[in-house]
């Protein structure tokens, strides 16, 4: 059901994400003021108070959009899918893939014109892992050690980080070629060896017409969690993988494996495994144990967006 009323948001945005730090605290007081959004208030936090303001807010019912990347998104769904209330977002972190999953414009501007027009309140599904929430997808290997180098190198900019980026990601796929994982999809076991798996929430496009599109969802609400090992044995077939990641069609790889499914377990043998969810890096205990909570976030998205779940929709 289309929420047609006219709502006064409050604006919380993570002074720490790299859109924000980019854009500076006048900058995006501009960008809001100048918006047609009514507001209420306008706060550029350090995520710790981003958090406990959300709390408050969302489970007092306000209207509400989060200015941050996947991570921050992420921190709130976990505060939204306990409260039963859905909140929107304003993308300003490095990927922003929830963004680009659910029909968000790329401009700033754009986005926050769009929240201030007819919205729909969509019920998405969420992922766990040991109990923790993502939206996005969870990655062991290559991509919690590239996350943690783009961390360590968040004030270069990207044409001084993006090539010592590349190379970090190179030498990573070489030394974790011949990492043994152990996984349990719905009850069958598959030893494998893998350089990256992603475990998403949800499928990634399998068919993109481009290859950012290429990690954007078919679907927001099929209820199942996707798995994708990246096993490149030559330095060729590292390169390969990477330029398909740019142009698209990196699932059709000779070096991915895929699988779905409704639950996986992973085992490193490692009693913690270092790993990134939704672009954060972090350690949790083996075994990796994902789940997947359907339609369990409400998510607030302009009627205008091109959103291409098919969650049920409810008043906002």
């Amino acid at each position: 059901m289309k929420d047609k009323k006219s709502k006064d948001f409050h604006i919380l945005i993570n002074k720490d994400s790299g859109g924000a730090q980019f854009l500076g605290r006048q900058k995006m007081q501009r960008l809001v003021d100048e918006s047609n959004l009514s507001i209420q208030s306008f706060r550029f936090l350090k995520v710790t108070n981003l958090i406990q303001t959300f709390s408050e807010l969302n489970h007092s019912g306000e209207a509400v959009l989060v200015g941050g990347g996947d991570g921050t998104i992420k921190a709130c769904a976990e505060i939204a899918v306990e409260s039963g209330n859905g909140y929107g977002i304003i993308p300003l972190g490095t990927m922003n893939l929830l963004a680009r999953d659910i029909g968000l414009s790329e401009s700033i501007e754009d986005v926050l014109d769009s929240y201030a027009g007819d919205t729909d309140v969509r019920m998405l599904d969420v992922g766990t892992i040991n109990d923790q929430v993502f939206l996005c997808c969870a990655g062991i290997g290559t991509i919690p050690e590239a996350s943690e180098y783009r961390e360590e190198t968040r004030h270069l900019p990207n044409i001084l980080a993006m090539p010592k980026l590349l190379s970090v990601i190179l030498a990573t796929m070489d030394k974790l070629k011949n990492q043994k994982l152990y996984l349990n999809i719905d009850g069958k076991i598959k030893k494998i060896r893998s350089s990256s798996l992603v475990v998403s929430n949800n499928n990634f496009n399998i068919n993109p017409d481009n290859g950012i599109d290429g990690l954007r969802k078919e679907a927001l609400t099929d209820g199942v969690l996707g798995v994708y090992s990246v096993s490149p044995k030559t330095l060729i077939d590292r390169f390969r993988i990477l330029s398909r990641l740019v142009t698209g069609g990196w699932q059709k790889d000779s070096s991915v494996q895929t699988w779905q499914g409704k639950s996986v377990s992973i085992n490193t043998h490692k009693a913690r495994q270092l790993l990134s969810l939704d672009g954060e890096a972090m350690e949790l205990p083996t075994p990796l144990e994902f789940r997947v909570m359907p339609s369990a976030l409400p998510m607030l998205i302009p009627a205008c967006a091109d959103f291409s779940g098919s969650g049920e929709r409810r008043a906002a």
